[in-house]
């Protein structure tokens, strides 16, 4: 088979699109602001470490995990 066809032969004789064959056709994105992403990801994880803190007993560590970005 040709390295630069986008489609595969099946057994079946149907040919499916290979992965990624479009990829230049897809319009590019912007790159995030860095401080949202950041707010975002510590916004949906600092439950989860507060959880895991108040399982082991030590609440200050919980408070302690909210302070750790500006708010």
């Amino acid at each position: 088979m040709n390295a630069t066809r986008s489609m595969a032969t099946l057994a079946s004789g149907e040919e499916k699109v290979k992965t990624l064959s479009n990829q230049n056709k897809l319009p590019r994105l912007p790159v995030p602001d860095l401080d949202k992403s950041l707010e975002g990801y510590l916004k949906s994880v600092i439950p989860v470490l507060e959880q895991k803190v108040s399982r082991k007993g030590d609440p200050a560590q919980g408070s302690r995990l909210i302070t750790v970005w500006p708010k």
